[in-house]
């Protein structure tokens, strides 16, 4: 609006200086002066006119270079969604590796408002999902949130999206991470491991790996990882379901995500063949093994030997 308004002033400006100037030189009785006034006029004119040549061409360049401008925040709005999406996934399906395809990743968006919460109040989740630090996804939009240059190029409409999404991660990881808003259960998770980063390699960082157990003793399935509390490890293998109010918190939390989260899907399936972080434990693991592997990453579903 306002840059509409700023095109529109030199126009206004050549024209009225134009018909004012013609004006004057209808009632002056000076010959001379007249002549003076109609060439002041026409050379408004021709540079009223050579002005509209000029901001036409500047628009068109403008149009086209905003394009690739659009097309790189939306990509960049899209990688965020997607690490969004994964992260959502789990809430929804839990620890299910047969869920962490692509498909199933983005069909969570069309998922109808009973559908989400049915699967929130159904699912049982482990301590780990519950207690790990998720600052990695709540901040995953203060970039965008906090750039200029997207902002200043992005429609009102989806700056104002941005932050109803971020502020909804907010209020769903507020919500799960008070654990009086969950039931214990009976069971724990006996079919899985916690693991300490330090002790599969000392130069790891505090990071627990949740692995799932083989037939074999010394192999598991990595399923996730995380930075926890002092006070929670040793609830990460308990069993929670959540309570029927926050449930439905949640669920309305997630059903508008979701719906503020369908714009950018197309962006994602083009740039999901290459976007790994989905599967990426962030830091690395070395497994005890003499190979150098302080540069490896351990991911999701990985088969971890451990000595």
């Amino acid at each position: 609006m306002i840059n509409n308004v700023n095109r529109i002033i030199p126009y206004i400006s050549l024209g009225l200086v134009s018909f004012i100037v013609l004006g004057v030189a209808h009632f002056v009785s000076d010959e001379e002066i007249k002549n003076v006034l109609l060439n002041v006029f026409s050379s408004s004119v021709f540079f009223f006119l050579a002005y509209l040549f000029y901001d036409l061409i500047r628009q068109v360049v403008i149009n086209k270079e905003k394009k690739y401008l659009i097309d790189y925040i939306k990509n960049k709005i899209s990688n965020d969604v997607f690490v969004a999406l994964y992260f959502l996934k789990k809430i929804i399906h839990g620890y299910n590796l047969d869920t962490n395809t692509l498909e199933n990743i983005f069909s969570i968006v069309n998922y109808s408002k009973i559908e989400v919460y049915n699967s929130i109040k159904n699912q049982i989740y482990l301590g780990f999902q519950i207690f790990k630090n998720t600052d990695e996804v709540r901040t995953l939009f203060s970039d965008a949130l906090n750039d200029n240059f997207i902002l200043k190029y992005s429609s009102h409409i989806d700056s104002i999206s941005i932050l109803r999404i971020a502020n909804n991660l907010a209020r769903i990881e507020f919500t799960l991470k008070n654990e009086g808003n969950f039931n214990n259960c009976a069971e724990s998770g006996i079919e899985f491991k916690v693991v300490n980063g330090k002790d599969i390699n000392p130069e790891n960082d505090e990071k627990y790996l949740l692995l799932k157990k083989t037939t074999r003793p010394d192999r598991f399935v990595v399923y996730d990882s995380g930075f926890f509390e002092k006070d929670k490890i040793e609830k990460l293998l308990k069993r929670y379901v959540l309570q029927e109010g926050p449930a439905k918190e949640v669920s309305d939390a997630l059903f508008e995500t979701f719906t503020l989260m369908r714009h950018w899907i197309p962006d994602v399936v083009r740039l999901a063949r290459n976007e790994t972080r989905f599967r990426i434990i962030k830091d690395f693991f070395s497994p005890g093994t003499n190979t150098k592997t302080k540069k490896a990453k351990i991911y999701v579903a990985d088969i971890v030997d451990i000595k």
